[in-house]
């Protein structure tokens, strides 16, 4: 029995350094996508999206000019067949975002 009690011990001390370390790398990731989106502002965007989202139309893809952006959300206006879009994502479904020049 004791054995028993010492191997799930290890394990779950292995797990916890798991995922602690796996913790910092998304929370690293997290801060330089966050404060690439300061720079980002009036800008025309192309933003990767963790989950596809119902009331945008494309995949996980969102191309616009990025208008505001504060601790949790960010404004985003697209235009689509002539119309202007205004869309609010929170900052935790994105993944990456992209500076397109337009030409």
């Amino acid at each position: 029995m004791s054995d028993f009690w010492l191997v799930f011990i290890v394990g779950l001390l292995v797990y916890l350094v798991y995922d602690r370390e796996k913790e910092k790398r998304t929370s690293e990731k997290k801060t330089f996508v966050t404060d690439s989106l300061q720079d980002m502002i009036h800008k025309y965007c192309e933003i990767s999206l963790k989950e596809w989202l119902v009331y945008i139309d494309g995949d996980y893809i969102l191309s616009g000019v990025i208008t505001d952006v504060d601790d949790e959300w960010l404004v985003i206006e697209t235009v689509k067949k002539d119309k202007k879009r205004t869309r609010i994502i929170r900052k935790t479904l994105i993944t990456g975002v992209k500076e397109i020049k337009q030409k």
